[in-house]
């Protein structure tokens, strides 16, 4: 038990060694996106009949999902 507790601070404090060599530059550069604005989604083919369309496929989906999850006796949103 003492061996494996012994392995698991030495790869902790191995990889805090590494955070802090690499420097959080380096660090957000292999995450990613460093740039904190988001990407906006391109909508320009929107229509509002297919928004619509969405908003409805949606509400039908959720009703359909309740009506098979709830029991006669509970709230399936709110259960003590």
């Amino acid at each position: 038990m003492k061996k494996i507790l012994i392995i698991a601070i030495l790869v902790f404090l191995v990889s805090m060694a590494t955070l802090l060599l690499l420097g959080k530059e380096n660090i957000t550069s292999t995450i990613g996106n460093t740039n904190s604005t988001p990407t906006k989604a391109d909508d320009t083919g929107n229509t509002p009949e297919g928004i619509n369309t969405i908003v409805e496929g949606n509400n039908q989906f959720a009703l359909d999902l309740y009506s098979k999850l709830k029991t006669k006796d509970e709230n399936i949103f709110f259960h003590l």
